[in-house]
């Protein structure tokens, strides 16, 4: 499954090298795409360089490094996590440590543009700003982000030790929920890298964010990993892509 943080990485690879060579671009496949905007966004033509695909998903990125994602959410199994987390940022606006995925228009890919994805269905763009991604305790920003990130990979090994795997497969509610609780459990427990603020707002994000997706649907399932969470300009954990749809993984 090709998802937001392997975008993301791909992007930061593009950026080093274009900050080596100005020209990078040039050697970089350039497509225009006719996008019809929401949000009162009128049609607009977008100038896009190839990143990568995979299922359901093809990554490009914008001369003023934005990541955009042309996704298939209409085939059976499709993931349809990214449509959850730009609902919840229209639902809650910027919050410190969400990825601010936002649903940015939609493509006719009728004449087959993309040929691993329908030819029959219109596909939903979605637009990021970069972060930086993967993962890395040895650059000092990330010391902080890490910490946090380590809490919650052992939450979710906890959830999934307890809970067993036939679950994954269909509602894994009781895996979100167990980590919600050891979230609630441990919001006073401050790993000595972080405040009690810096915690707090972590963990009322954390909490927030698996509330609403439990509420978005019942196969999102969770996982972390160094590669799939980012740091943003502020120094800040983006929990850029810890849920997926369980049934559409298991289906690819």
């Amino acid at each position: 499954m090709f998802d937001m943080a392997q975008a993301q990485q791909l992007a930061n690879k593009a950026k080093r090298k274009l900050k080596r060579n100005p020209e990078f671009y040039e050697g970089m496949p350039a497509v225009t795409f006719e996008v019809v905007g929401y949000y009162d966004r009128p049609k607009e033509n977008k100038v896009l360089h190839f990143l990568g695909e995979g299922a359901w998903t093809v990554a490009f990125m914008d001369d003023d490094e934005n990541v955009f994602l042309f996704t298939d959410e209409q085939s059976s199994w499709a993931d349809n996590s990214k449509a959850f987390v730009a609902g919840f940022n229209e639902k809650h606006g910027s919050l410190k440590h969400i990825p601010q995925v936002e649903s940015y228009g939609s493509f006719d890919n009728s004449n087959g543009d993309f040929e691993n994805m329908n030819d029959w269905a219109g596909l939903e763009l979605y637009i990021s700003p970069l972060y930086d991604v993967p993962l890395d305790p040895d650059k000092q920003n990330h010391k902080k982000p890490f910490a946090m990130y380590y809490w919650l990979r052992n939450a979710i090994k906890d959830a999934k030790r307890t809970h067993t795997h036939e679950e994954w497969g269909g509602d894994t509610t009781k895996i979100r929920t167990h980590v919600r609780k050891l979230a609630e459990r441990d919001k006073s427990k401050v790993p000595p890298a972080l405040t009690q603020e810096e915690w707090g707002e972590f963990i009322e994000n954390l909490i927030l964010f698996i509330s609403e997706s439990i509420d978005f649907s019942p196969t999102l399932n969770m996982e972390i990993r160094r590669d799939n969470v980012g740091v943003d300009e502020n120094g800040d954990l983006i929990l850029l892509d810890i849920f997926y749809d369980q049934v559409g993984m298991d289906n690819i």
